[in-house]
């Protein structure tokens, strides 16, 4: 498939303000600031049609990425081109196909369940399927008086099974379904593919590579359309378990780094866009403290424990000082002097963490911070 003439991720669409539902109002999508190294890995991966795998810590971003993407490509009404894939312990890349409902249909028979045209209609086109095959229509398919392939009994049976619940296509197939000639990719995420079992990436990577999917139930195989883009697939790893290598070599790679304080400070300005209103004249000092605050705490705290806080607590702290600001606990002028008072620590030697349980995820960190000398002004 050429793809010289279809559009490409810039990140640009999400960087300084969220979008939101066009009936509710409601947040939809939140501000996302992509480095330039993001945005080029994500273009390559749409020009090659190659998976793209990120790794990065959690909460970095790696998730809401895919969302992003196809809030680009295809605006509000991405959800229609948005399909995830949330991955356990026990998945088979046979589940990101279909799955086939045995003991429902084995209760339908046994109950004789459903209409008696359910059952007409399977024998008939499961004779159907065995007869084209004895005859090898399959290798010269039958076209009608206008030239139009007739549909085979196979994809008939396919949408019989489908009608009734005996199967339920998984999101791989729903984002095959979506591609259209001429028309931007839908996108695919593969979210925390390191939980699976070690064949798992490669076996997933069978069923990609192909552009089709088969159904053995039914002996369909469904194929992209002639000139349709693959789906764009984002796959991401916490890096619990180490990947296969043929499965690395199959994909483009990218890392995203931790933001610097100059994104921090953006994510929080674009992000809470009520911050000026409720602030005031102390809402850019108020966000460079925090984000002072924060990545002075990420730096002490690096050995004290594996969990680091990421972007998401940030912006809980943020919305935890807006909250108390709303509702009269504190003054706008008080919240920032908290957050100066922070480094330096009381009579008692504890450090002033103003809403810290929002920051201090586990004992290790909290019993560290307490050891530690506060830095010199």
């Amino acid at each position: 498939m050429n793809t010289h003439n279809l559009p490409l991720y810039t990140g640009e669409k999400l960087k300084e303000a969220p979008f939101r539902d066009p009936q509710t109002g409601q947040v939809d999508l939140n501000v996302y600031i992509p480095s330039p190294e993001l945005v080029e890995a994500v273009q390559i991966a749409m020009l090659l049609q190659r998976p793209l795998l990120l790794m990065g810590e959690p909460g970095c971003g790696k998730t809401i990425l895919a969302k992003t993407v196809a809030y680009e490509l295809h605006g509000p009404a991405y959800k229609d081109h948005f399909f995830r894939w949330d991955i356990k312990s026990t998945t088979k890349a046979q589940d990101g196909i279909y799955h086939f409902d045995a003991v429902k249909r084995l209760r339908m028979s046994q109950e004789r369940e459903g209409s008696q045209e359910f059952w007409q209609k399977e024998a008939r086109l499961l004779a159907a399927v065995r007869d084209k095959y004895e005859r090898r229509e399959h290798l010269n398919p039958r076209q009608d008086e206008n030239g139009q392939p007739i549909e085979a009994p196979e994809k008939e049976l396919e949408k019989l099974y489908i009608q009734y619940g005996l199967i339920r296509k998984g999101p791989l197939a729903k984002a095959f379904d979506a591609c259209r000639p001429q028309q931007p990719p839908p996108v695919l995420l593969i979210d925390e593919i390191d939980k699976a079992e070690i064949d798992f990436p490669n076996d997933l990577l069978l069923e990609i590579e192909d552009n089709e999917y088969y159904m053995a139930e039914t002996d369909s195989r469904t194929r992209l359309p002639a000139g349709a883009p693959s789906p764009v697939i984002i796959i991401t790893s916490n890096n619990e378990k180490e990947l296969p290598a043929a499965f690395l070599r199959r994909c483009l790679f990218h890392y995203i780094e931790f933001p610097n304080e100059t994104i921090l400070k953006n994510i929080l300005r674009y992000r809470f866009e009520m911050a000026e209103q409720v602030l005031k004249e102390k809402r850019d000092n108020i966000i460079q403290a925090t984000v002072t605050l924060f990545t002075e705490l990420r730096e002490r705290l690096k050995l004290a424990s594996e969990k680091q806080d990421s972007t998401s607590e940030l912006i809980d702290f943020m919305q935890t000082i807006i909250a108390k600001v709303q509702h009269g606990v504190y003054t706008a002028a008080e919240i920032e002097r908290m957050l100066k008072d922070a480094r330096q620590k009381g009579l008692d030697g504890k450090y002033k963490i103003p809403f810290a349980a929002v920051l201090l995820k586990n004992y290790e960190s909290v019993s560290m911070l307490l050891e530690q000398k506060a830095p010199p002004d």
